[in-house]
């Protein structure tokens, strides 16, 4: 099973002056652990953030913009990878992180997505805590 990383950027990835400490490693490890990672954010300039903050090379693609909410901007998202990588909906386990508490509440609407909310920028702790949350949804 595939497994799909959706972030938002703001106040999750970054502070809006730097990434946040574990940030680069996370991706790597998840980039390493052959994982799908994308951006689901409404800052116009994500492209640029994340280019500027040296992490662009990380994701496989993402939605950006204020015309859409972020359930829409993950079915974008799960549309596109299915496409481009000829793969069924079962076949996904996806993750989303964000650290606004009304897209955690709009997300888990989408009983097939796994929304993690993030206070004070991402850390490992987080990624843990997705791997365990998914663990209790496939055991119900």
């Amino acid at each position: 099973m595939q497994k799909i990383y959706i972030f938002d950027l703001d106040d999750t990835l970054w502070n809006g002056l730097r990434l946040y400490p574990d940030v680069k490693r996370i991706l790597s490890s998840l980039r390493k652990a052959n994982c799908y990672i994308y951006i689901a954010s409404f800052n116009l300039f994500a492209d640029k953030i994340l280019t500027l903050l040296d992490i662009h090379k990380y994701f496989h693609g993402g939605s950006y913009g204020r015309n859409v909410s972020k359930l829409g901007m993950i079915n974008q998202i799960k549309n596109y990878h299915n496409s481009v990588y000829n793969i069924q909906n079962n076949q996904v386990e996806i993750y989303f992180f964000d650290d606004l508490p009304s897209n955690i509440v709009e997300v888990r609407r989408d009983k097939s997505i796994i929304p993690v909310h993030i206070l004070y920028g991402l850390t490992a702790r987080h990624i843990k805590n997705a791997k365990q949350l998914s663990g209790k949804i496939s055991n119900v």
